[in-house]
Parts: C-alpha cells; sequence; structure tokens
C-alpha cells in the first residue's frame, strides 16, 4: 500500500466517524417518558407516614434528601383539623429497584414547608418557608457528611424579610427567588444571592409585572456569564382593597438587559390553557424544564373569589389539578405534552431529578387537605 492509499484510508476512516459523530441524540420529545410508583415514605415522626405537602427535597449524588412538609394527620382539613408541620431530614438511597429505603439523618432548625429547595455545590439549600405560625426568611443548606453517613446544617444570609410560598431555583452560582407571601403580604419580588460572594447579600432585582403570584413555578438557563429566568403560574387572594387573580401566563427575566419580558401561558395539543400555580418542575440540560401539577384555574379562582361552603368536601377528580407532564423549551418558548396521569394531578408537590433521565415527583395533595405519600418516577428512555 503506497503512502497516498494509506493517506486515503486514514480519511476515509476519519469522514465515517465524523459521520457518527454528526448523529444527534433523539430530542426529548422523541424519547418515551414512563412513569412507575416508588414504594417507602418516612414514618419516624407520627403522621408523616401519611405523606406531606410543599417539603424540601433534592437529589445528592446518589441519595435523595427530603426535609420539612406539612399534613393533616388526625383531622382532616375538611372538619377543621390542625395541620402538623415536619422538622425532620430524611435520605436514602437512589433505588435500584422501586422502594426507597428512608433513614433519619438530622432536623432542620424548625418545624418547616412552603419555601422551597435547590442543589448547589453538593449541598441542598433550603429557603423560607413558614412552621404554620411565623413565615421565615432563614435560610440553610444541607450538606452529606462521609465519616457518619449523617447530614451537617449551615446558614446561609437570611432574605431581607420573610418569605413563603415562592419560587426559587440556582443557576450557576446565583440562588434566585420570585414571588410568594413577603412579610405575609403577596410579592411580585425578585432577589438574587450571589453563592459564590454570599458575604454581599441578597440583591433585590426589578420586581415582574402584573400581579403578584404566591405559589408559581420557575425554570432558568445560563446564557453565557448571565441567565434568563422564567416564571408561571400562582396566584393572589383578596388583600388590601385588591381583588383574588389568578395568573396562568409567563413572564422571563434577562440579567443582561434587567427586563422582563411576556411569555404566553401553557397551553396542552387542544390550545387549553394551562394553570401551573402549585405545580413543580425541574430543569434539564439548561435547555429544557418538565412542569406538572398545580391547581384549575377557573375552579381555584372561583374559591378564591367566593369558596362554597362544600369546596372541601368534593372528590379528588372534582378539584382537576393539573394532570400534565409539560416539557417546555426554553429556547424556543413552546410547551409540548409528554403524557397524562392522575398520578401527576397534585399540588404541593416536589419534583426532582437527576437532569438527565429519572426524576421523582414527591407526595402533594390528592384535593385541598389531603395528602398522599406516594412519589412517581418519571423516567425517559430511547423508543
Amino acid at each position: 500500500m503506497t503512502i497516498f492509499m494509506k493517506l486515503d484510508l486514514i480519511l476515509f476512516i476519519s469522514f465515517l466517524f465524523s459521520l457518527c459523530g454528526c448523529v444527534q441524540k433523539p430530542s426529548l420529545h422523541q424519547l418515551k417518558w414512563e412513569l412507575s410508583q416508588i414504594n417507602g415514605f418516612p414514618s419516624s415522626e407520627r403522621g408523616m407516614e401519611q405523606g406531606v405537602s410543599a417539603c424540601y427535597a433534592g437529589i445528592l449524588g446518589h441519595k435523595i434528601i427530603l426535609a420539612g412538609g406539612c399534613n393533616f394527620p388526625d383531622v382532616p382539613a375538611s372538619q377543621g383539623g390542625k395541620k402538623i408541620f415536619y422538622h425532620g431530614i430524611y435520605m436514602a438511597d437512589l433505588p435500584s429497584d422501586s422502594v426507597f429505603h428512608w433513614r433519619k439523618v438530622g432536623d432542620l432548625p424548625l418545624p418547616m414547608a412552603y419555601g422551597f429547595s435547590a442543589v448547589h455545590a453538593n449541598r441542598l439549600i433550603c429557603v423560607g418557608g413558614t412552621d404554620g405560625t411565623c413565615s421565615q426568611s432563614a435560610v440553610w443548606s444541607i450538606r452529606l457528611t462521609e465519616e457518619t453517613d449523617g447530614v451537617v446544617v449551615d446558614s446561609l444570609p437570611s432574605l431581607p424579610y420573610t418569605l413563603d410560598n415562592m419560587c426559587g431555583l440556582v443557576v450557576g452560582d446565583r440562588l434566585l427567588v420570585a414571588g410568594g407571601n413577603s412579610d405575609g403580604i403577596p410579592s411580585n419580588d425578585f432577589l438574587s444571592l450571589n453563592l459564590q460572594d454570599v458575604s454581599s447579600g441578597w440583591e433585590v432585582l426589578p420586581s415582574f409585572p402584573g400581579d403578584a403570584r404566591i405559589q408559581p413555578v420557575c425554570a432558568a438557563q445560563q446564557v453565557g456569564e448571565g441567565y434568563r429566568f422564567y416564571l408561571f403560574g400562582g396566584f393572589a387572594p383578596a388583600v388590601s382593597g385588591k381583588q383574588p387573580s389568578l395568573s396562568i401566563d409567563g413572564y422571563c427575566y434577562s440579567s443582561e438587559t434587567k427586563q422582563w419580558s411576556a411569555l404566553a401561558a401553557p397551553s396542552d395539543e387542544t390550545g387549553e390553557t394551562v394553570s401551573l400555580g402549585g405545580g413543580t418542575g425541574v430543569i434539564l440540560q439548561n435547555r429544557w424544564a418538565l412542569f406538572t401539577g398545580g391547581v384549575h384555574k377557573d375552579i381555584f379562582l372561583s374559591a378564591l373569589r367566593s369558596p362554597a361552603k362544600d369546596y372541601l368536601l368534593h372528590a379528588p377528580e372534582w378539584y382537576r389539578f393539573n394532570d400534565r407532564l409539560f416539557l417546555f423549551d426554553m429556547q424556543q418558548h413552546s410547551w409540548t405534552v409528554l403524557l397524562r396521569s392522575s398520578h401527576l394531578a397534585r399540588a404541593g408537590a416536589v419534583l426532582v431529578g437527576d437532569g438527565v433521565n429519572s426524576f421523582y415527583n414527591i407526595n402533594g395533595e390528592l384535593k385541598p387537605g389531603i395528602r398522599t405519600p406516594e412519589i412517581t418516577q418519571i423516567s425517559c428512555v430511547e423508543k
């Protein structure tokens, strides 16, 4: 074989490899999305085994962490029962089968729920919330300790004021918080904390337009050295002479322009717009976000305006919580319904995942006041 023939062969092989490199992985729209049930839920605190709403949760390495949450363990809300808040921190290995084996590894400083949690630098950051009596401004981080197979709870700079029922996340090294009850008042606030320079404290960013939003959902993507933050859903009860409101549309904030721009509401394959308020979401690959759950826009707004005496007495299906698993494309601003299931029709659930192909929708309400201990695994595989 001459040197020219060898060169031709090398070039041909390189060309074949380049073709292989050009074969793209299937889009998330083209993957097969499946649901399965994971058994097991913490029971160290009496009543918690019934399931909780609005807990703190995240995945650290190959372990899932869960803390706090609340429920009505003794008397249902419809009968005037007392809401109980929990403070235990629980850990389980990600299952190779269909069971979580939970163990209690610590406690939050207070029984808490209705804040939010996000993972950064191998720690779970828990932001704000309420203990049922007082809203909180505290921010804590939970990190694993290899020596004891337990956790350590550290403090981060407190929020500028108490805050609960907001949404938030980490993008890059920024901890972002939007909406919620600010010192007990529904807000349009937007805050940022640089996790690489926490001594600089919280930065107050431009508020989002329109109505205040309690229990919105959010997503974000890094763009160069900045980010875009997406906000959807939420509601506000009547306060200070204002009429109650329920938002289904969205806004996008650009850290580059420091401006908010309006986005259309999520809609399904029939064109029906959907409320994600009270729902949950998680980011995938800095491009997409999964959203699921949330209250029904018409039924919940009617209850905000004039709650019927029998509002808490209906069967779960009457409330028509969102049962869709949405995929939101943050570049195209487009929505796709991946699947529908009654196992996703929740309010106050928490969705966590590995950011690749396995996610866990934790508990939440089947209907107002009634929790479920169910954990639904959401998986995607090539067809």
